[in-house]
């Protein structure tokens, strides 16, 4: 079986008629961010140097420049314009178009000189990675309403120049989340988003959180505390909290291929053995999340060779929980799964003394 992690990538992606990839840098200039305080349609974001980001209707990688709303009520770009040259600030006229409100709308920087308003909109111009004038200009043709100085900086390839939105933090980064991986259609019901529900058996963890990404290997983050290790009840309180916390000595996440690491103390059944992430040390706890990829229906057994105590969930339910302290010990269990991707979660403690970790799975039931 292949061990599989999961990893979170966050991307800002450009509004646009077909999908692309996420954008490879997004650099803030604060002069973007002028005008926004007002019911003006802004320059939210912009690349002048389209390599392999987004494609127009036609298959080119145009550049490109998005304009957005801001406000809670509709904006007409009809009679406003784009220009990137200060001595011609009509150089591109917008149609007769409507922001909603909230709305991102792009044009494509092509020099096509498209205006149909129920069509992509191209501009008579393209965008110089170098770095050049850009400006919008309201409808009388002499208010400038946003640019970017004299010249806007140069950009690399597939890179964008983008404001800095204003808004409120409704969950801050490190804030306790639970969350489920639906196991069918049904999952978790019809009833997950009313305040009422009840998630007291969904899995928790620290945000954000994302769409995944499997690649090969797992996930390990190593927590250390400030203080003494008791249990899991320990190891959980103290993966739960935010980075910085004065609880945590020290922390890291990394990704492995195996999972065979020996501090101090005896070894279990594996040789080849690693130290753990932080080194040998007392009272902290190791966290391993991923997926197994499963080649056909069947029972699977998985183990754990630990020193101490370790909890193991596969697919957000438990298989076993030892919550103890003592020397390298086994633990096993089996369970009937389905072909495809399942997810697994060990978390193992260590109070003091010796201190090791082995994870292993394979197919069959075993003791």
């Amino acid at each position: 079986m292949d061990l599989k992690c999961e990893q979170f990538v966050t991307f800002r992606s450009v509004r646009s008629p077909k999908p692309m990839r996420p954008i490879l840098a997004f650099c803030t200039l604060a002069s973007l961010c002028s005008g926004w305080a007002t019911a003006n349609p802004v320059i939210s974001e912009f690349m002048a140097s389209n390599k392999a980001t987004a494609v127009d209707e036609e298959g080119n990688f145009s550049d490109w420049i998005e304009l957005h709303n801001p406000t809670t009520a509709p904006v007409s770009l009809d009679g406003w314009y784009l220009t990137d040259s200060a001595a011609d600030l009509k150089k591109w006229k917008f149609p007769n178009v409507t922001l909603a409100p909230g709305e991102f709308r792009l044009v494509w920087a092509s020099g096509e000189n498209r205006r149909f308003p129920n069509q992509p909109l191209h501009a008579n111009f393209s965008l110089s990675a170098d770095g050049e004038y850009l400006a919008l200009v309201q409808p009388d043709g002499t208010t400038v309403a946003q640019d970017l100085g004299a010249n806007y900086p140069a950009q690399r390839g597939d890179e964008s120049f983008g404001g800095r939105f204003l808004r409120t933090v409704l969950v801050a980064p490190g804030a306790n989340t639970r969350y489920r991986v639906p196991a069918s259609a049904s999952d978790p019901g019809a009833t997950w988003t009313q305040t009422a529900f009840s998630d007291a058996t969904w899995a928790s963890g620290a945000s954000g959180l994302g769409h995944g990404l499997t690649v090969p290997g797992i996930t390990v983050r190593m927590v250390c505390k400030n203080g003494t290790m008791a249990g899991l009840s320990d190891a959980d309180s103290l993966l739960a909290l935010p980075a910085g916390h004065s609880s945590i000595l020290s922390e890291t996440t990394v990704t492995a291929d195996t999972v065979n690491y020996l501090g101090d103390g005896s070894d279990g059944h594996f040789e080849l053995n690693t130290s753990p992430p932080l080194g040998a040390s007392d009272n902290y706890t190791i966290k391993l999340t991923g997926w197994v990829d499963i080649p056909s229906a069947g029972i699977y057994t998985f183990g754990t060779n630990s020193d101490d105590g370790v909890r193991l969930k596969i697919d957000g339910s438990t298989l076993f929980n030892d919550d103890s302290g003592h020397a390298p010990l086994d633990n096993f269990g089996s369970r009937n799964l389905t072909a495809g991707l399942h997810s697994f979660e060990v978390v193992m403690f260590q109070g003091s003394g010796g201190d090791a970790l082995e994870f292993f799975a394979a197919a069959g039931q075993y003791t």
